[in-house]
Protein backbone atom coordinates (compact mmCIF):
# COMPACT_ATOMS: atom_id res chain seq x y z
CA UNK A 1 0.00 0.00 0.00
CA UNK A 2 1.53 3.32 -1.09
CA UNK A 3 1.33 6.62 0.78
CA UNK A 4 -1.14 8.10 -1.73
CA UNK A 5 -3.42 5.08 -1.29
CA UNK A 6 -3.29 5.56 2.48
CA UNK A 7 -4.18 9.25 2.12
CA UNK A 8 -7.17 8.36 -0.05
CA UNK A 9 -8.31 5.79 2.50
CA UNK A 10 -7.87 8.35 5.28
CA UNK A 11 -10.20 10.73 3.40
CA UNK A 12 -12.82 7.98 3.06
CA UNK A 13 -12.58 7.16 6.77
CA UNK A 14 -12.97 10.82 7.78
CA UNK A 15 -16.08 11.08 5.60
CA UNK A 16 -17.41 7.81 7.01
CA UNK A 17 -16.94 9.03 10.58
CA UNK A 18 -18.86 12.20 9.70
CA UNK A 19 -21.68 10.21 8.11
CA UNK A 20 -21.78 7.92 11.18
CA UNK A 21 -22.35 10.98 13.37
CA UNK A 22 -24.70 13.02 11.17
CA UNK A 23 -26.17 10.45 8.82
CA UNK A 24 -26.41 10.71 5.03
CA UNK A 25 -28.72 12.28 2.46
CA UNK A 26 -31.54 14.61 3.53
CA UNK A 27 -31.42 13.39 7.14
CA UNK A 28 -27.68 14.09 7.27
CA UNK A 29 -28.29 17.62 5.96
CA UNK A 30 -31.00 18.28 8.55
CA UNK A 31 -28.76 17.03 11.35
CA UNK A 32 -25.93 19.33 10.26
CA UNK A 33 -28.29 22.31 10.14
CA UNK A 34 -29.43 21.78 13.72
CA UNK A 35 -26.42 23.64 15.14
CA UNK A 36 -27.51 26.98 16.70
CA UNK A 37 -25.19 29.11 14.52
CA UNK A 38 -26.56 27.54 11.34
CA UNK A 39 -30.17 27.88 12.49
CA UNK A 40 -29.57 31.60 13.14
CA UNK A 41 -27.94 31.99 9.70
CA UNK A 42 -30.89 30.30 7.98
CA UNK A 43 -33.35 32.54 9.86
CA UNK A 44 -31.40 35.65 8.83
CA UNK A 45 -31.46 34.45 5.23
CA UNK A 46 -35.22 33.98 5.46
CA UNK A 47 -35.64 37.53 6.81
CA UNK A 48 -33.60 39.04 3.95
CA UNK A 49 -35.47 37.05 1.29
CA UNK A 50 -38.82 38.01 2.82
CA UNK A 51 -37.76 41.66 2.99
CA UNK A 52 -36.69 41.58 -0.68
CA UNK A 53 -40.22 40.53 -1.65
CA UNK A 54 -42.36 42.50 0.82
CA UNK A 55 -40.50 45.82 0.73
CA UNK A 56 -39.63 45.79 -2.98
CA UNK A 57 -42.47 43.82 -4.55
CA UNK A 58 -42.19 41.84 -6.76
CA UNK A 59 -38.50 41.39 -5.88
CA UNK A 60 -35.26 43.19 -5.06
CA UNK A 61 -32.35 41.04 -6.25
CA UNK A 62 -29.85 42.66 -3.88
CA UNK A 63 -31.54 41.63 -0.64
CA UNK A 64 -32.69 38.35 -2.19
CA UNK A 65 -29.13 37.31 -3.01
CA UNK A 66 -27.97 38.31 0.49
CA UNK A 67 -30.51 35.87 1.92
CA UNK A 68 -29.66 33.20 -0.66
CA UNK A 69 -25.92 33.46 0.07
CA UNK A 70 -26.63 33.05 3.81
CA UNK A 71 -28.57 29.86 3.08
CA UNK A 72 -25.72 28.56 0.93
CA UNK A 73 -23.22 29.36 3.70
CA UNK A 74 -25.32 27.56 6.34
CA UNK A 75 -25.63 24.41 4.23
CA UNK A 76 -22.08 24.33 2.83
CA UNK A 77 -20.38 24.93 6.20
CA UNK A 78 -21.60 21.53 7.36
CA UNK A 79 -19.65 19.85 4.58
CA UNK A 80 -16.72 21.94 3.34
CA UNK A 81 -15.64 24.08 6.29
CA UNK A 82 -15.87 27.79 7.10
CA UNK A 83 -13.49 29.31 4.53
CA UNK A 84 -14.71 27.36 1.50
CA UNK A 85 -18.32 27.99 2.54
CA UNK A 86 -17.68 31.73 2.84
CA UNK A 87 -16.14 31.85 -0.65
CA UNK A 88 -19.03 29.76 -1.99
CA UNK A 89 -21.61 32.11 -0.44
CA UNK A 90 -19.77 35.19 -1.73
CA UNK A 91 -19.69 33.64 -5.22
CA UNK A 92 -23.46 33.19 -5.08
CA UNK A 93 -23.92 36.80 -3.94
CA UNK A 94 -21.69 38.01 -6.79
CA UNK A 95 -24.25 36.63 -9.27
CA UNK A 96 -26.65 39.38 -8.17
CA UNK A 97 -25.66 41.90 -10.94
CA UNK A 98 -26.16 39.24 -13.62
CA UNK A 99 -29.66 38.50 -12.35
CA UNK A 100 -30.45 42.22 -12.28
CA UNK A 101 -29.26 42.69 -15.87
CA UNK A 102 -31.23 39.64 -17.07
CA UNK A 103 -34.34 41.11 -15.41
CA UNK A 104 -33.75 44.45 -17.16
CA UNK A 105 -33.31 42.67 -20.49
CA UNK A 106 -36.60 40.79 -20.03
CA UNK A 107 -38.63 43.88 -19.13
CA UNK A 108 -36.92 46.00 -21.80
CA UNK A 109 -35.00 48.44 -19.56
CA UNK A 110 -31.48 47.23 -20.40
CA UNK A 111 -29.06 50.14 -20.94
CA UNK A 112 -25.57 50.48 -22.35
CA UNK A 113 -24.40 51.26 -18.82
CA UNK A 114 -25.68 47.85 -17.72
CA UNK A 115 -23.80 46.16 -20.56
CA UNK A 116 -20.55 48.02 -19.83
CA UNK A 117 -20.80 47.12 -16.15
CA UNK A 118 -21.39 43.47 -17.04
CA UNK A 119 -18.25 43.39 -19.20
CA UNK A 120 -16.13 44.90 -16.42
CA UNK A 121 -17.63 42.52 -13.83
CA UNK A 122 -17.04 39.26 -15.71
CA UNK A 123 -13.37 38.83 -14.56
CA UNK A 124 -14.47 39.09 -10.91
CA UNK A 125 -17.23 36.54 -11.41
CA UNK A 126 -14.79 34.14 -13.11
CA UNK A 127 -12.09 34.70 -10.46
CA UNK A 128 -14.32 33.79 -7.49
CA UNK A 129 -15.17 30.23 -8.68
CA UNK A 130 -11.45 29.63 -9.30
CA UNK A 131 -10.69 30.68 -5.71
CA UNK A 132 -13.50 28.40 -4.51
CA UNK A 133 -12.09 25.43 -6.43
CA UNK A 134 -8.61 26.10 -5.01
CA UNK A 135 -9.98 26.25 -1.45
CA UNK A 136 -11.77 22.92 -1.98
CA UNK A 137 -8.57 21.37 -3.33
CA UNK A 138 -6.65 22.59 -0.27
CA UNK A 139 -9.35 21.20 2.02
CA UNK A 140 -9.23 17.86 0.21
CA UNK A 141 -5.46 17.72 0.73
CA UNK A 142 -5.82 18.61 4.43
CA UNK A 143 -8.37 15.83 5.01
CA UNK A 144 -5.86 13.32 3.65
CA UNK A 145 -3.24 14.41 6.18
CA UNK A 146 -2.96 12.80 9.63
CA UNK A 147 -5.24 14.02 12.40
CA UNK A 148 -5.05 12.82 15.99
CA UNK A 149 -7.19 11.96 19.01
CA UNK A 150 -6.13 11.65 22.65
CA UNK A 151 -6.97 8.68 24.88
CA UNK A 152 -6.55 8.93 28.66
CA UNK A 153 -5.87 5.55 30.27
CA UNK A 154 -6.56 7.05 33.73
CA UNK A 155 -3.34 5.57 35.08
CA UNK A 156 -1.01 8.44 34.28
CA UNK A 157 -0.73 7.38 30.65
CA UNK A 158 -2.06 9.28 27.64
CA UNK A 159 -2.02 7.97 24.06
CA UNK A 160 -2.28 10.06 20.89
CA UNK A 161 -3.50 8.18 17.80
CA UNK A 162 -4.54 8.78 14.21
CA UNK A 163 -8.09 7.29 14.10
CA UNK A 164 -7.72 6.53 10.39
CA UNK A 165 -4.43 4.65 10.84
CA UNK A 166 -6.03 2.68 13.64
CA UNK A 167 -8.46 1.25 11.07
CA UNK A 168 -5.87 0.60 8.36
CA UNK A 169 -3.06 -1.19 10.22
CA UNK A 170 -1.03 -3.31 9.56
CA UNK A 171 0.07 -1.60 6.34
CA UNK A 172 2.23 -3.50 3.90
CA UNK A 173 5.61 -1.94 3.12
CA UNK A 174 5.83 0.31 6.20
CA UNK A 175 7.97 -1.90 8.41
CA UNK A 176 10.60 0.52 9.82
CA UNK A 177 9.36 1.84 13.17
CA UNK A 178 10.88 5.17 14.22
CA UNK A 179 10.75 5.55 18.00
CA UNK A 180 11.73 8.82 19.71
CA UNK A 181 12.13 8.95 23.50
CA UNK A 182 12.75 11.90 25.79
CA UNK A 183 11.87 13.09 29.29
CA UNK A 184 10.38 16.49 30.01
CA UNK A 185 9.42 18.34 33.18
CA UNK A 186 5.88 17.63 34.43
CA UNK A 187 5.20 21.38 34.80
CA UNK A 188 5.39 21.71 31.05
CA UNK A 189 1.91 21.89 29.57
CA UNK A 190 0.58 18.94 27.60
CA UNK A 191 -0.44 21.34 24.82
CA UNK A 192 3.24 22.18 24.34
CA UNK A 193 4.24 18.51 24.16
CA UNK A 194 1.40 17.78 21.73
CA UNK A 195 2.62 20.72 19.63
CA UNK A 196 6.04 19.03 19.47
CA UNK A 197 4.38 15.84 18.28
CA UNK A 198 2.34 17.65 15.59
CA UNK A 199 5.55 19.21 14.24
CA UNK A 200 7.23 15.78 14.29
CA UNK A 201 4.19 14.32 12.48
CA UNK A 202 4.41 16.98 9.75
CA UNK A 203 8.07 16.19 9.15
CA UNK A 204 7.23 12.47 8.92
CA UNK A 205 4.34 13.13 6.54
CA UNK A 206 6.63 15.24 4.34
CA UNK A 207 9.02 12.27 4.17
CA UNK A 208 6.09 9.95 3.30
CA UNK A 209 6.30 8.24 6.67
CA UNK A 210 3.25 7.49 8.81
CA UNK A 211 3.15 9.25 12.21
CA UNK A 212 1.66 6.43 14.26
CA UNK A 213 1.07 8.17 17.59
CA UNK A 214 2.56 9.27 20.87
CA UNK A 215 2.58 8.18 24.48
CA UNK A 216 2.93 10.31 27.63
CA UNK A 217 3.61 8.64 30.99
CA UNK A 218 3.64 10.71 34.17
CA UNK A 219 6.41 9.87 36.65
CA UNK A 220 5.11 11.32 39.93
CA UNK A 221 8.17 10.47 42.01
CA UNK A 222 10.51 12.03 39.45
CA UNK A 223 8.21 15.01 38.72
CA UNK A 224 8.59 14.33 35.00
CA UNK A 225 6.81 13.00 31.92
CA UNK A 226 8.26 10.23 29.77
CA UNK A 227 7.40 11.01 26.14
CA UNK A 228 7.56 8.66 23.14
CA UNK A 229 6.78 9.51 19.52
CA UNK A 230 6.21 6.79 16.90
CA UNK A 231 6.21 6.70 13.10
CA UNK A 232 6.48 4.02 10.40
CA UNK A 233 8.59 4.50 7.28
CA UNK A 234 8.56 2.49 4.07
CA UNK A 235 12.09 3.48 3.08
CA UNK A 236 15.31 3.73 5.11
CA UNK A 237 16.50 6.51 2.78
CA UNK A 238 13.73 8.79 4.11
CA UNK A 239 14.66 8.32 7.76
CA UNK A 240 17.78 10.61 7.96
CA UNK A 241 15.77 13.88 7.52
CA UNK A 242 13.50 12.78 10.36
CA UNK A 243 16.55 11.96 12.50
CA UNK A 244 18.01 15.38 11.77
CA UNK A 245 14.80 17.11 12.82
CA UNK A 246 14.63 15.15 16.08
CA UNK A 247 18.28 15.87 16.92
CA UNK A 248 17.91 19.61 16.26
CA UNK A 249 14.51 20.21 17.86
CA UNK A 250 13.88 17.64 20.60
CA UNK A 251 16.44 18.20 23.35
CA UNK A 252 18.14 15.15 24.92
CA UNK A 253 16.02 12.77 22.86
CA UNK A 254 17.00 9.30 21.71
CA UNK A 255 15.87 7.84 18.40
CA UNK A 256 15.61 4.14 17.55
CA UNK A 257 14.84 2.37 14.27
CA UNK A 258 13.10 -0.96 14.85
CA UNK A 259 11.92 -3.57 12.35
CA UNK A 260 8.21 -4.14 13.00
CA UNK A 261 6.96 -5.96 9.90
CA UNK A 262 3.65 -7.08 11.43
CA UNK A 263 3.04 -3.85 13.37
CA UNK A 264 3.11 -5.78 16.64
CA UNK A 265 4.49 -2.79 18.56
CA UNK A 266 1.68 -0.63 17.22
CA UNK A 267 -0.92 -3.12 18.41
CA UNK A 268 0.65 -4.03 21.76
CA UNK A 269 2.28 -0.75 22.83
CA UNK A 270 1.11 2.29 20.85
CA UNK A 271 -2.59 1.50 20.81
CA UNK A 272 -4.41 1.78 24.13
CA UNK A 273 -6.72 -0.96 25.33
CA UNK A 274 -9.67 -1.64 22.99
CA UNK A 275 -12.17 -0.73 25.71
CA UNK A 276 -10.50 2.65 26.32
CA UNK A 277 -10.58 3.45 22.59
CA UNK A 278 -14.23 2.51 22.33
CA UNK A 279 -15.17 4.51 25.44
CA UNK A 280 -13.62 7.64 23.93
CA UNK A 281 -15.33 6.95 20.61
CA UNK A 282 -18.67 6.35 22.36
CA UNK A 283 -18.30 9.55 24.40
CA UNK A 284 -17.59 11.62 21.28
CA UNK A 285 -20.44 9.98 19.37
CA UNK A 286 -22.98 10.35 22.18
CA UNK A 287 -22.08 14.02 22.77
CA UNK A 288 -22.58 14.79 19.08
CA UNK A 289 -25.95 13.04 19.06
CA UNK A 290 -27.00 15.01 22.15
CA UNK A 291 -25.95 18.32 20.55
CA UNK A 292 -28.14 17.46 17.58
CA UNK A 293 -31.10 16.93 19.89
CA UNK A 294 -31.30 13.19 19.17
CA UNK A 295 -33.36 11.19 21.67
CA UNK A 296 -30.77 8.86 23.22
CA UNK A 297 -33.48 6.60 24.64
CA UNK A 298 -34.59 5.48 21.17
CA UNK A 299 -33.53 2.09 19.84
CA UNK A 300 -31.32 1.91 16.74
CA UNK A 301 -29.60 -0.82 14.76
CA UNK A 302 -25.82 -0.61 15.24
CA UNK A 303 -23.16 -2.33 13.12
CA UNK A 304 -19.90 -3.44 14.75
CA UNK A 305 -16.90 -4.00 12.45
CA UNK A 306 -14.70 -6.91 13.59
CA UNK A 307 -11.33 -8.01 12.13
CA UNK A 308 -9.58 -11.39 12.27
CA UNK A 309 -6.26 -12.77 11.05
CA UNK A 310 -7.82 -16.17 10.34
CA UNK A 311 -10.81 -16.96 8.15
CA UNK A 312 -11.61 -20.02 10.29
CA UNK A 313 -11.79 -17.83 13.41
CA UNK A 314 -14.04 -15.36 11.59
CA UNK A 315 -16.33 -18.21 10.54
CA UNK A 316 -16.41 -19.62 14.09
CA UNK A 317 -17.35 -16.21 15.43
CA UNK A 318 -20.16 -15.89 12.88
CA UNK A 319 -21.59 -19.29 13.82
CA UNK A 320 -21.92 -18.47 17.51
CA UNK A 321 -22.87 -14.78 17.07
CA UNK A 322 -26.69 -15.31 16.94
CA UNK A 323 -26.80 -17.22 20.22
CA UNK A 324 -24.91 -14.31 21.82
CA UNK A 325 -27.39 -11.70 20.64
CA UNK A 326 -25.58 -10.54 17.47
CA UNK A 327 -26.84 -10.68 13.89
CA UNK A 328 -24.22 -11.27 11.13
CA UNK A 329 -24.94 -8.97 8.17
CA UNK A 330 -23.67 -8.78 4.61
CA UNK A 331 -21.58 -5.85 3.37
CA UNK A 332 -20.96 -5.56 -0.38
CA UNK A 333 -22.68 -8.91 -0.77
CA UNK A 334 -20.28 -10.74 1.57
CA UNK A 335 -20.46 -12.04 5.12
CA UNK A 336 -16.66 -12.25 5.38
CA UNK A 337 -14.59 -9.67 3.49
CA UNK A 338 -10.91 -10.39 2.78
CA UNK A 339 -8.75 -7.26 3.15
CA UNK A 340 -6.14 -7.66 0.39
CA UNK A 341 -4.31 -4.43 1.39
CA UNK A 342 -3.19 -5.84 4.74
CA UNK A 343 0.36 -7.14 5.12
CA UNK A 344 -1.04 -10.45 6.31
CA UNK A 345 -4.41 -12.09 5.80
CA UNK A 346 -7.16 -10.08 7.45
CA UNK A 347 -10.85 -10.87 7.43
CA UNK A 348 -13.67 -8.49 8.30
CA UNK A 349 -17.17 -9.30 9.52
CA UNK A 350 -20.03 -7.04 10.62
CA UNK A 351 -22.20 -7.87 13.62
CA UNK A 352 -25.45 -6.03 14.22
CA UNK A 353 -27.47 -5.44 17.37
CA UNK A 354 -30.32 -3.19 18.45
CA UNK A 355 -29.51 -0.75 21.21
CA UNK A 356 -30.34 2.56 22.84
CA UNK A 357 -27.83 5.39 22.39
CA UNK A 358 -27.00 6.53 25.92
CA UNK A 359 -23.30 6.54 26.80
CA UNK A 360 -23.65 3.80 29.44
CA UNK A 361 -25.48 1.51 27.02
CA UNK A 362 -22.92 2.13 24.26
CA UNK A 363 -20.05 1.33 26.64
CA UNK A 364 -21.73 -1.90 27.75
CA UNK A 365 -22.25 -2.85 24.09
CA UNK A 366 -18.57 -2.26 23.32
CA UNK A 367 -17.43 -4.33 26.31
CA UNK A 368 -19.76 -7.18 25.33
CA UNK A 369 -18.58 -7.14 21.70
CA UNK A 370 -14.89 -6.97 22.67
CA UNK A 371 -15.23 -9.81 25.20
CA UNK A 372 -17.13 -11.95 22.68
CA UNK A 373 -14.80 -11.52 19.68
CA UNK A 374 -11.66 -11.98 21.81
CA UNK A 375 -12.66 -15.62 22.21
CA UNK A 376 -11.93 -15.95 18.49
CA UNK A 377 -8.87 -13.63 18.46
CA UNK A 378 -10.95 -10.92 16.84
CA UNK A 379 -10.68 -7.17 17.37
CA UNK A 380 -13.38 -4.48 17.33
CA UNK A 381 -12.34 -1.70 14.94
CA UNK A 382 -15.36 0.64 15.21
CA UNK A 383 -19.14 0.77 15.01
CA UNK A 384 -21.71 2.82 13.08
CA UNK A 385 -25.42 3.14 12.47
CA UNK A 386 -26.65 0.33 10.24
CA UNK A 387 -27.58 1.46 6.73
CA UNK A 388 -30.58 -0.80 6.59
Amino acid sequence: MKINDIRKERKKIVKQLASDIYGTGIQGLINRLKKPARIITICLGFLFVTYSVVAYFPLDFGWFFVGLSLWVFAVASGYIGFLSSFICAFTVFSAYPFAEIIKNAIIGTLTQTNIDFLKSYIPTFVFLPIILILSLVVRSIQIKKPSFSAFNNQNGRINILDPALEQLYPIQGFENLIQVNFITHSKRRYSSIISDFIKFARVCDKQKALPAGAEFIEKDKEDSIEVTFYAYSSSESRIPPIKSYVTENLKDSKIYIISDINWNIYKDVIMPDDIIIQREYNKHFSENLEKRGVDLSQTKKLSYIIVFNSKNEAESCLKTAPENGFIPIKTDGEIIKHDKNAIKDMYIITLQLESKLGIERLNINSMNVIDFVKKFNGSLRHWMFSKA
